[in-house]
């Protein structure tokens, strides 16, 4: 899905490839960027019991560099990376 989005649309990003690339090195089953791409960000898929380890290496390999030559702050840094999970997603709610 990623490869399609990079090789057939052309909108990925050098840092959305890295990302999706440390993302199944570190344990994603699955990783994409999601939006339009061009700099937005990514969807990995995680085992629960993975998630603390992923992002930690995700900040060691990816965000902390980026926060040492000044390219993100400290402030931006707590909103990089944020764990959810799947819902049902959105349906309609009657008032009968």
């Amino acid at each position: 899905s990623h490869n399609s989005c990079r090789d057939r649309y052309d909108c990925s990003s050098p840092e959305l490839d890295e990302l999706v690339s440390l993302s199944l090195k570190y344990g994603a089953v699955g990783a994409r960027l999601t939006g339009a791409g061009w700099g937005g960000c990514i969807v990995a898929c995680v085992k629960d019991a993975d998630v603390d380890k992923f992002i930690e290496h995700l900040y060691e390999a990816y965000y902390f560099p980026r926060l040492e030559r000044g390219l993100i702050t400290h402030e931006q840094l707590k909103h990089c990376i944020f764990p959810s999970k799947p819902s049902n997603g959105a349906y309609i709610v009657t008032t009968d």
